[in-house]
């Protein structure tokens, strides 16, 4: 363990002399800027080997906060602590903390001594830079010392892996004084940009100028930026240096001996999206803080991409056409929503009956998967599925030494030996990992040889996985954007476990996405100020109600409710959607004392009963996981399906296996409502 630093430690930071420091408290958005470094091999390998160096002295930070931690750990834990009274373990806390170095300031002098003791740190990082990651492991180690809001705490802070470093914090500009910018920062400006590699449709014209025809340019290139872009000269002092350079964007690192950092960024060129980058970068005085992202992709050079995240103290962008949206949203509706594994349904009515006494209108939406949807889910499977079993077996080849024969391969060798035969090589066994009795492996993971081909596929694999997360997250904030369009931003659902569904229909709701459905609409609500609300189901048992009142258990197999009582045929979904807008939840931060209203659900009954025969009802179908995840137009289902009893799902007569644990819902009908 390093050794503690005593109060006469040398002092690198202290407060600020100019009275308070500076505050923000308004909305942050954050731009990720890719960097066209693929034109300046030199430029791309010094950036490689800082972000080497970067990592080495991240690495040696965390080990010393986790030998520190260890050490509180292993005090905290002893006798001697617990004889102490309950008042005056506080106080011996913060004592043995600055004892052993806990805090900030003794992290960041850590790392200023392991950049003072070697030699290869100085040629790529700068004791600025050394602050910042120290300044990011503390705060991981602070979750681990102090409880958080709900009196959780986490563990000490993990070293990670060579991959899994993937981003180098940078120094946030002072706004109190000029020209401070300590590590990255991004220097030109948008209309150097333009007048650099604008085309000849906006030449000469201001960025004003272009975001105001912005909107009649749409399918044209207006950029016309080279394939391998070169990073500016470093402008002479006596020309005011990069603090008075005008050029194309760049994103700057000074202090190194080996000269000035300079990444290139590249803009998209697509005149849909010139909006939004001017929103973001044609004001200097908003850009914050600059931190550099790698993500994995063997086809790039260096098999990294790396972008500059810039951080601008202003709201995230908003096309006009989501403002007008958002601002033609139903505020006068109730909402209900009721996920489930196979679908999704959402209800809505009027929160109050108009002023010529008509009840209004009532709204269904049922959100399901496409026979496509789910054909195409069925071959990225297969697809997950065999790309896993050969990494498996790679690295199984690669290791046998760390792997167990399999039982029909024991007992092949036990043959062999019994006739006398030479035992044969086994390229890849198939048995368990050889582990202590305790089942943990004898040589951990991260330690075993992998060939070129498995890197390959394992990065392939991570690429098609974040593709396939992005069009699904698209397709999600598309049908938010619907659901909330048609039923308003005022709801109310069950609180249900999607992390418990996951154990047992896992590969369904990889189709459906329930929950990613969920956080999409929670968003669109909150962009809209509307309200969400979630109950808990021991309060209100929507799923098991009819709107006379009526309460039956229901088995999941039972997808339609049909009501002995008031004769009310509808789908079971649907109508929990619908029971959930008469739920009234008199403080929200208790939901667990929500109940039923009777007052509205007898409006409920009434609005059915008159809205019999014109009902509405759409469906909204989710995109292919090949789809490019573009909005879906809502399309209406026919008025005159009759509704019927589906059968349980029952295992075939002669089959020897048990009843499969498959909520999948039959075919969807009107409901009758």
């Amino acid at each position: 363990m390093s050794t503690p630093t005593s109060n006469t430690a040398r002092k690198y930071r202290g407060k600020t002399k100019a009275g308070r420091n500076w505050k923000y408290d308004g909305d942050l958005a954050v731009i990720p800027l890719e960097l066209g470094l693929s034109g300046d091999p030199a430029m791309l390998a010094r950036l490689c080997q800082q972000w080497a160096a970067c990592f080495s002295l991240e690495r040696a930070i965390k080990n010393d906060a986790r030998k520190r931690v260890r050490a509180f750990d292993e005090w905290k834990s002893g006798w001697r602590y617990r004889r102490l009274p309950k008042n005056q373990r506080g106080a011996a806390c913060k004592t043995m903390q600055a004892h052993l170095g806990l805090s900030q300031d003794a992290l960041t002098q850590a790392a200023y001594q392991h950049i003072e003791k070697s030699i290869h740190l100085r040629h790529y990082v700068t004791k600025a830079q050394a602050l910042h990651h120290a300044s990011a492991v503390w705060e991981a180690t602070s979750r681990h010392l102090y409880p958080d809001r709900a009196g959780g705490y986490f563990g000490p802070p993990k070293v990670g892996s060579w991959w899994d470093f993937t981003r180098m914090v940078g120094r946030a500009r002072s706004h109190t004084k000029p020209r401070v910018w300590e590590t990255f920062r991004l220097m030109g400006s948008l209309q150097g940009h333009l007048n650099t590699y604008g085309t000849g449709i906006i030449a000469g014209k201001t960025v004003s100028e272009v975001r105001a025809r912005a909107p009649s340019l749409t399918g044209t290139t207006l950029l016309d930026q080279p394939a391998t872009m070169h990073a500016p000269a470093t402008p002479m002092q006596r020309e005011g240096g990069w603090w008075l350079y005008d050029g194309p964007l760049v994103v700057v690192f000074s202090g190194l001996p080996g000269g000035d950092l300079r990444l290139p960024v590249r803009l998209p060129s697509g005149a849909g999206s010139f909006d939004r980058l001017a929103h973001f970068l044609a004001d200097k005085d908003s850009w914050h803080k600059i931190d550099l992202v790698r993500v994995r992709d063997r086809h790039a050079p260096a098999g990294w991409r790396f972008n500059a995240h810039l951080t601008v103290l202003k709201a995230g962008y908003r096309a006009p056409s989501t403002l007008e949206r958002q601002a033609a949203v139903p505020t006068n509706r109730l909402a209900g929503i009721d996920a489930n594994v196979s679908n999704i349904a959402a209800f809505s009515g009027p929160s109050r009956t108009t002023t010529d006494g008509d009840a209004g209108s009532l709204e269904v939406t049922i959100v399901k998967p496409d026979t496509a949807t789910e054909r195409a889910a069925l071959k990225a499977a297969r697809k997950t599925a065999r790309t896993s079993a050969y990494l498996d077996r790679s690295r199984r080849a690669a290791n046998r030494n760390q792997y167990e024969l399999s039982k029909p391969q024991q007992a092949r060798a036990e043959r062999r030996a019994t006739c006398g035969l030479p035992p044969k090589t086994v390229d890849v066994p198939k048995g368990r990992r050889v582990s202590t009795k305790a089942g943990r492996p004898l040589r951990a993971y991260r330690k075993d040889a992998l060939t070129t081909g498995y890197r390959k596929a394992r990065a392939d694999h991570a690429t098609a996985t974040a593709s396939t997360v992005a069009r699904k997250k698209a397709a999600a904030t598309s049908i938010a954007a619907d659901l909330v369009a048609v039923h308003g931003n005022r709801w109310t659902t069950e609180d249900v476990s999607i992390a418990a569904w996951q154990h047992t229909w896992g590969k369904r709701l990889a189709v459906t996405t329930p929950g990613r459905i969920l956080t999409a609409l929670k968003r669109e609500i909150e962009a809209t100020g509307g309200t969400w609300q979630e109950i808990p189901t021991q309060a209100t048992w929507l799923s098991q109600r009819c709107i006379c009142g009526r309460r039956e258990k229901k088995p999941l197999s039972m997808r339609w409710h049909s009501c002995p009582v008031c004769g009310l045929q509808a789908d079971r979904d649907v109508l929990a959607a619908a029971l959930a807008t008469t739920v009234i939840v008199p403080d929200p931060n208790k939901p667990s004392m929500a109940f039923v209203d009777q007052s509205r659900l007898g409006a409920l009954a009434r609005r059915i009963t008159a809205q019999q025969e014109e009902r509405v009802r759409s469906t909204i179908t989710l995109a292919s996981p090949g789809g490019d995840g573009s909005r879906h137009r809502t399309a209406s289902a026919g008025h005159n399906d009759s509704p019927g009893q589906p059968s349980p799902r029952q295992p075939r007569k002669g089959t020897p296996c048990r009843r499969k644990n498959s909520r999948q819902a039959p075919a969807l009908r009107v409901p009758d409502l």
